[in-house]
């Protein structure tokens, strides 16, 4: 109990509120690759479901473009990981949110190159003020390894 109590006393207010924004993040990321799975699986009902299926897969262009709900799902795993690491303080969490924040970025970038919704600036905003604020010293801190004792040699005389 000695450890609980000094587990929570260490839980600064910072870590808290960047949990909680990591918990919005992986149900928005959730609800989008379930929307973007549902709405592939509707284009696949349809008569000519498989045609529009390879429409959308390859623009005018010839690119191949990424179905994106195939990447947001392992990317809300992930961040369900950063989260509940967040509440636990364990040392790869801080690791695991950078990597989704970087993750959610590089998709954002592509679907600004691809289609340009509006909504990916949203996602931009959010994800660049997640990583100000995983940089503070604060926050880096709680998740710092902790340093192991040194071994004194022992030298018999």
């Amino acid at each position: 109990m000695d450890g609980q109590d000094t587990l929570k006393s260490r839980r600064s207010r910072r870590v808290i509120i960047l949990g909680s924004l990591l918990i919005v993040e992986t149900l928005v990321l959730a609800f989008s690759g379930l929307l973007h799975l549902l709405t592939a699986n509707e284009v696949l009902r349809a008569p000519e479901g498989l045609v529009l299926f390879y429409q959308r897969l390859i623009t005018p262009n010839g690119i191949v473009q990424i179905p994106f709900g195939i990447v947001f799902i392992p990317l809300a795993f992930l961040s369900l990981f950063a989260t509940v690491g967040f509440f636990r303080l364990w040392p790869l969490a801080w690791v695991t949110a950078m990597a989704v924040q970087g993750l959610s970025l590089l998709m954002a970038l592509i679907l600004y190159f691809q289609d340009r919704p509006s909504y990916i600036y949203v996602i931009m905003i959010y994800c660049i003020f997640l990583v100000a604020y995983l940089q503070h010293s604060e926050v880096k801190r709680m998740f710092r390894p902790r340093e192991l004792p040194v071994m004194e040699k022992w030298v018999e005389e």
